[in-house]
């Protein structure tokens, strides 16, 4: 990939990254979808199915963080105020 004829190397990492973020997404809408938030928490299996999803919260802060990451060297101008106007008028 070229820009300004620089080459930009491709990071894994952060595909590596993206990948663990929507499976994580995935589980999060499963237990919403499973009746899991119906049951009470009672027993073993329940404690680790509430740990698991505990943990698959992290799945926002990671495409988060990604998404900081990848934008860190954008510059802040004119068009790139627009794009976002453009979305937010496409969501109102």
């Amino acid at each position: 990939m070229m820009n300004d004829g620089l080459e930009i190397k491709r990071n894994p990492a952060l595909d590596i990254i993206r990948c663990v973020a929507f499976a994580l997404v995935i589980s999060v809408h499963f237990a919403l979808n499973s009746g899991f938030y119906d049951l009470p928490v009672k027993g073993g299996r329940m404690y680790v199915m509430t740990l698991i999803r505990t943990g698959s919260m992290i799945c926002v802060p990671l495409f988060l963080v990604l998404t900081g990451y990848l934008m860190c060297n954008k510059h802040l101008n004119r068009s790139f105020y627009f794009k976002g106007i453009k979305t937010i008028i496409i969501y109102v």
